[in-house]
């Protein structure tokens, strides 16, 4: 102790215990920032519906990811590769969402399912999945939901994707929109510039 009365070892050890404990809540990407109020986008997404690109949205796509990883590295699964057009193919839904004024698998004025989506973004897959949120604010709050779901929680821990693409746009009804799409490729892709593999956190 010092002469305060401070146990310093004890206080290390509890606020390592909240780090531990909220790193949800205080890292950077855990929940969704709107762009600058001086963004172009900021205003559109004010006058209406618009489809948005929150502010760190490259933080916030990481860090789900990250953690679908640690949930799938529970079960001694393996890693998936973040594919950039899957994430095109996610990011290009989302804002179809929003700008269409629905929330649905089904694009219902194309009729495309998540499969044909995908084939028509020039990706052939074995086997495709897809999970869809909207009104979280919060990658803790996505992800419990996800987890707490039957069928979502059985496509974060599908042993047969090797691939996916995460987006959150902002606007619309719901406010922010999730979009991750699974996938088994026929072939992955050569480049290794063109994929990067997600690990826990």
């Amino acid at each position: 102790m010092n002469r305060t009365g401070v146990d310093f070892r004890v206080l290390l050890v509890a606020l390592l215990a909240g780090v531990v404990v909220g790193c949800s809540s205080t890292a950077p990407g855990s929940y969704v920032r709107p762009p600058d109020e001086g963004d172009d986008e900021a205003h559109a997404s004010a006058a209406g519906s618009a489809c948005v690109t929150p502010e760190n949205v490259d933080g916030v796509v990481e860090y789900l990811a990250a953690r679908i990883q640690a949930e799938r590295d529970r079960e001694g699964l393996a890693p998936l590769l973040v594919n950039p057009t899957l994430n095109a193919v996610a990011d290009e839904y989302a804002c179809r969402m929003i700008d269409g004024g629905f929330f649905a698998h089904v694009d219902p004025e194309t009729d495309l399912s998540p499969g044909q989506r995908v084939l028509e973004a020039g990706y052939d897959f074995l086997t495709v999945g897809e999970n869809l949120a909207a009104g979280q604010q919060t990658v803790d709050e996505v992800l419990q939901q996800w987890m707490s779901s039957e069928g979502h929680r059985e496509n974060i821990l599908g042993a047969n994707w090797r691939e996916t693409g995460i987006s959150v746009r902002m606007g619309g009804e719901y406010g922010v929109y999730w979009v991750q799409v699974f996938a088994d490729p026929i072939q992955l892709e050569s480049a290794p510039s063109a994929l990067w593999a997600v690990t826990g956190p």
